[in-house]
C-alpha cells in the first residue's frame, strides 16, 4: 500500500446498512426512518435520516455517513401516544453547522414559542401564546418577561438590562394558583417571599421594606424537602432556627443577634452542641453514615476532652478512648494523632502531660479498615524518648 502521509484526510470505509428504525404517524404513515450501520467496532453508526409530514411529503433527508453533518439541516422531536408520533414538538433549524433558530408547537399543532439564537448562543425568546419576549445576554437572561420551571411549580419574573424588576410570582402548573410572590425595589427584594439558589441548597427567603424579616426557609431541592427554618427580625438573626433530615426534625436553637445562646446546630458531619452562647461538645460522625466518629467536650469555650470511637487498642478494647487536656494540650490519656500520615494514623498515650505509650499497626495489612482502625503495635517512652518499639518520623513528605 502506499505510505501515508501525516494530515493528509483518510477517506473512513463506506458501512452498509445494517437496520433502521422508523417513526410512524397515527394514520399509519412513515414520520421518520433512521438508517443504521455498525462498524468493525461494533459502534452503530447514522447513515441516513428522511422524515415526512403526516401526508407523506418530504421534509428532510440527510446523508450522515460521512464523518460531518450537513451545513444546513433540521432537528424533529414528537409529541407520541403508544409510541406513534402525534405532532412535531419541537424544530431545530440549523445553518452553517450552527443553531439558529428553535420552533416549539403545542400537542394539536400550533406554534407556541420561537427561539433565536446567534453563535450557538440564545439571543430571543417569543412566547406567541402569552405574547411575551424576551432578551437574553451571552446566553443568560437579561430584558422582557422570563419564565422558569422549579420542580412542578412555574417561576416568572421580570428583568430590565439584567437586573430584576417589578414582581416574581411563583404558580402551581397545574391550577395556575399563586405559591408565593415577592416585589422587587432598584433590583432588590422589597417585599414578599423570593426564590434564591444557593451552590447546594435553595433558600425561600421572606423580605419586608428590604430587610430579612419573618421565618426564613432553605430546601434541599424543588420539590419541597425542608432541610431548615429559622428566624429573622429586622435583618438579625434572632429567635429559634430548626433543621430536619428525611422531613423529621434533627436539631433546634435559639439565636440573638446573629449568634447561637443555646441548642444544637449540625455543620455537616459535625453537631455542634452550645449552651449560655459557648460551645460545650462537638460530635463528629462518619462521612458515610451516623455513627459516631469522636466527641469533643468544652469547657468555658476551650477544649478539654475528647471521646474516640473510631478504633481500638487490641490488648485494651473499650467503648470509647477518652483523652484530656490541661491549658489546651494533651495530659491524660488517648489521643489519635493523623497528622503524620493522614490515612495512617498513630495513638499516643500521655500521663501526666508526657507520652509515654505509641500505638500503631501494620499500615498495608490494613489500608482497607479505615472506617475503624485496629492498633496492635506499642512503643514506649521514657522522658519523651522512645525506649522500645517503632519511632515514626517524617523526611520531607514521606514518614518512615
Amino acid at each position: 500500500p502506499p505510505p501515508m502521509t501525516y494530515g493528509q484526510n483518510v477517506e473512513e470505509p463506506k458501512l452498509a446498512e445494517a437496520y433502521k428504525t422508523i417513526i410512524y404517524w397515527q394514520n399509519g404513515k412513515k414520520a421518520e426512518e433512521t438508517v443504521y450501520g455498525i462498524d468493525e467496532y461494533n459502534v452503530h453508526k447514522k447513515l441516513k435520516k428522511i422524515v415526512w409530514d403526516k401526508n407523506e411529503k418530504l421534509l428532510l433527508s440527510l446523508d450522515l455517513s460521512k464523518s460531518d453533518l450537513p451545513s444546513n439541516y433540521t432537528e424533529l422531536s414528537y409529541y407520541t401516544t403508544n409510541d406513534f408520533a402525534r405532532n412535531i414538538n419541537n424544530e431545530k433549524i440549523y445553518r452553517n453547522s450552527q443553531l439558529v433558530e428553535s420552533k416549539f408547537y403545542t400537542i394539536d399543532g400550533q406554534l407556541k414559542a420561537v427561539e433565536k439564537y446567534a453563535d450557538g448562543e440564545l439571543i430571543e425568546k417569543n412566547n406567541l401564546l402569552t405574547k411575551r419576549k424576551s432578551f437574553y445576554k451571552n446566553g443568560q437572561p437579561w430584558d422582557g418577561e422570563f419564565e422558569k420551571n422549579i420542580g412542578q411549580n412555574l417561576l416568572t419574573f421580570e428583568l430590565k438590562n439584567g437586573v430584576k424588576i417589578n414582581q416574581e410570582v411563583v404558580k402551581n402548573i397545574d391550577n395556575d394558583k399563586i405559591i408565593y410572590k415577592g416585589d422587587y425595589k432598584n433590583g432588590t427584594p422589597w417585599n414578599g417571599l423570593f426564590l434564591v439558589e444557593r451552590d447546594y441548597d435553595i433558600e425561600l427567603l421572606r423580605y419586608e421594606n428590604g430587610v430579612l424579616n419573618g421565618i426564613q426557609k432553605v430546601f434541599m431541592n424543588y420539590y419541597d424537602d425542608l432541610i431548615e427554618e429559622y428566624e429573622m427580625k429586622n435583618g438579625v438573626h434572632e429567635g429559634f432556627r430548626k433543621q430536619y433530615k428525611d422531613g423529621k426534625l434533627i436539631n433546634e436553637s435559639v439565636y440573638k443577634n446573629n449568634r447561637i445562646v443555646n441548642g444544637v446546630v449540625s455543620d455537616k458531619d459535625v453537631k455542634n452542641v452550645y449552651t449560655d452562647g459557648k460551645i460545650v461538645e462537638k460530635i463528629y460522625s462518619s462521612d458515610y453514615s451516623d455513627e459516631i466518629k469522636r466527641k469533643e467536650k468544652y469547657i468555658d469555650g476551650k477544649l478539654a476532652s475528647i471521646d474516640y470511637y473510631n478504633f481500638s487498642i487490641k490488648d485494651n478494647e473499650q467503648e470509647f478512648y477518652q483523652g484530656k487536656f490541661k491549658n489546651q494540650q494533651p495530659y491524660e490519656g488517648y489521643f489519635l494523632n493523623d497528622s503524620l500520615i493522614s490515612d495512617f494514623p498513630l495513638v499516643n498515650f500521655y500521663k501526666n502531660g508526657q507520652l509515654t505509650t505509641q500505638y500503631s499497626y501494620d499500615f498495608l495489612d490494613k489500608m482497607d479498615n479505615y472506617q475503624h482502625y485496629m492498633f496492635d503495635i506499642k512503643s514506649s517512652f521514657i522522658n519523651g524518648k522512645i525506649s522500645d518499639g517503632s519511632l515514626f518520623k517524617m523526611i520531607g513528605n514521606t514518614a518512615i
